[in-house]
């Protein structure tokens, strides 16, 4: 008996609950019903704050082949949608990849921004190799000497006698010893 497992190639409308924007895609599986809402990097942003479960995926197509699949998705994420400021799509439909477009520089928010001459002149000497190196040196010393302090240093609790580095010791100890 020979088991075939079919590949679903669709197209894909998740939306925002929480704002209403919404992002079209394609996406091929063979679980029609798996948990992926799209992987743009606007929707990736937007799942991270608010978080999978305020999003809503909707197959809208199926097709037998991913070339149908966007094929369709190039009718539907066409100029107007990437144009709109309620899409998560920054590019236009029907490639498969990622490629950049007008839109998606425009809703960044520094395009058409420039940087002042004295704001590169500020960003220069931050990026010299002697500021990085000795800032680095420096903090890169602080650093290990406080965690040194904190970490390795052994503290009693005054209410139970247990012993025990100072941070774990603080936490549990101390002020909220049990007994």
């Amino acid at each position: 008996m020979t088991i075939y497992h079919t590949i679903y190639h669709t197209i894909y409308q998740t939306t925002n609950m929480v704002t209403g924007k919404t992002y079209i895609g394609v996406h091929s599986t063979k679980n029609i019903h798996d948990m992926y809402i799209g992987s743009g990097k606007l929707i990736r942003k937007a799942k991270k704050k608010y978080g999978i479960k305020n999003f809503k995926k909707e197959i809208l197509y199926v097709f037998d082949t991913k070339e149908e699949a966007y094929a369709k998705e190039a009718e539907l994420v066409n100029e107007d949608v990437v144009n709109d400021h309620n899409t998560y799509n920054l590019t236009l439909g029907g490639v498969g990849s990622w490629r950049p477009s007008v839109q998606a520089k425009e809703k960044h928010f520094l395009w058409g921004k420039k940087h002042s001459t004295e704001s590169k002149k500020r960003m220069s000497e931050s990026h010299s190799k002697k500021t990085l190196s000795e800032n680095h040196k420096k903090n890169i010393g602080k650093a290990s000497k406080k965690l040194a302090s904190k970490i390795h240093y052994k503290v009693e609790c005054p209410h139970c006698g247990k012993v025990g580095e100072k941070i774990a010791m603080h936490r549990w100890h101390f002020d909220n010893c049990r007994n």
